[in-house]
């Protein structure tokens, strides 16, 4: 179960996209400045939230649906409760800056990793942490915080996408014009092959906040995908760390 869990902060960890090139180009109607300030503004009003939804499985070992609970608070605090069948305790999942750590309920065992390390010791694994995976986690992405070699953005009748290249890897970032929002991230690998995409879907409005219900992530090399759909959320009712309470004789391993 652990390897379970585990996979689906892979690909949080891995939260970066890219642009097809047979989109036709057309000229732009809403400029690119005009969304990333919507998209900051709406940022800003996010202290912290708290979640309720499933999350759906479809990976190469497993195909099935966990249940979540989720609190999460600005910048680098998250915490994730997983359930199974019946409400059954699975674990749960503390997100920390670059530490990860996973209480395995069934087995009492307390599994402690880093981000960095589950995605290969990259030599740009401090910015995809910095820049990438919590401001992901509320909705938003500034393409202009990722260093890269040379941008490129290109005009569609409906999304504007900026590319940020580098001799490693290249970031594609799609912008829905209609909602002004963050609609999908490609990344490419240093072979320049699609590897991870990321698309943001069901955006709703409440209290003034927008934010995608429907997360999904497609790992393209191996056909796996993982959707993040919530039901129900609140924002700004989180305060204080957030700290997984284990009992005295936990197993404590490292991954």
């Amino acid at each position: 179960m652990k390897l379970i869990v585990l996979s689906i902060f892979i690909f949080l960890s891995l939260i970066i996209y890219s642009c097809s090139s047979s989109r036709k180009v057309d000229n732009v109607e809403v400029s690119y400045d005009k969304i990333l300030e919507s998209m900051k503004k709406n940022y800003e009003m996010i202290n912290s939230y708290s979640a309720k939804g499933n999350i759906d499985l479809s990976l190469k070992s497993v195909n099935m649906s966990i249940k979540f609970d989720m609190q999460v608070l600005k910048p680098f605090n998250a915490i994730i409760d997983l359930y199974g069948p019946l409400n059954f305790n699975l674990g749960s999942v503390l997100l920390r800056r670059d530490s990860i750590f996973f209480y395995n309920e069934l087995n009492n065992q307390l599994i402690k990793s880093t981000i960095s390390s589950i995605i290969n010791k990259n030599s740009d694994s401090k910015e995809i942490i910095n820049n990438l995976i919590y401001p992901a986690l509320f909705g938003y992405l500034n393409p202009e915080l990722i260093n890269s070699d040379s941008s490129l953005t290109t005009f569609t009748k409906d999304e504007i996408c900026i590319s940020k290249i580098s001799h490693d890897y290249r970031y594609d970032i799609y912008f829905d014009k209609r909602t002004s929002y963050l609609s999908e991230i490609v990344y490419n690998n240093n072979s320049m092959k699609e590897t991870i995409k990321i698309k943001f879907q069901n955006l709703k409005r409440k209290n003034g906040i927008i934010f995608p219900m429907e997360i999904v992530f497609n790992n393209l090399s191996g056909n796996e995908t993982i959707s993040i759909v919530i039901d129900r959320i609140e924002f700004n009712n989180v305060q204080g760390e957030l700290k997984l309470i284990l009992p005295e004789d936990v197993e404590v391993k490292e991954w």
